[in-house]
C-alpha cells in the first residue's frame, strides 16, 4: 500500500519497505486481530456462529486505486449483527 499520511508528508511512502497490499492489510486487521486477542473462534471471519461485527464501505477497498482509499466512508457498522450505525 501506500504508507503516507494524509497531510501529504513521506510521499514515497513513511518506511516504505513495510508497504503491504490491501488483502494483506484487511486480513491483518480482521482475522490476524481476532487471533491475536485469541478471539478467533468468535471473531475475525464472518461465518455461521460468529459475532459478526462488520464495516460495509460505499465501495470495495480492494478494488479501487490505493489513492482513493481516504475517500472511502463507512456506510454503516454492525456489532453482534446489529446496526449500530448508518
Amino acid at each position: 500500500m501506500l504508507r503516507q499520511t494524509l497531510d501529504g508528508a513521506n510521499p514515497n511512502g513513511w518506511y516504505p519497505e513495510q508497504k503491504v497490499e490491501i488483502h494483506d492489510a484487511l486480513l491483518a486487521y480482521t482475522r490476524g486481530a481476532a487471533f491475536a486477542g485469541r478471539s478467533e473462534a468468535d471473531t475475525g471471519t464472518l461465518s455461521p456462529g460468529r459475532l459478526a461485527d462488520f464495516v460495509i464501505w460505499d465501495r470495495d477497498l480492494a478494488a479501487i486505486d490505493p489513492a482513493d482509499l481516504d475517500k472511502a466512508k463507512v456506510v454503516s457498522t454492525h456489532l453482534g449483527g446489529t446496526k449500530v450505525y448508518g
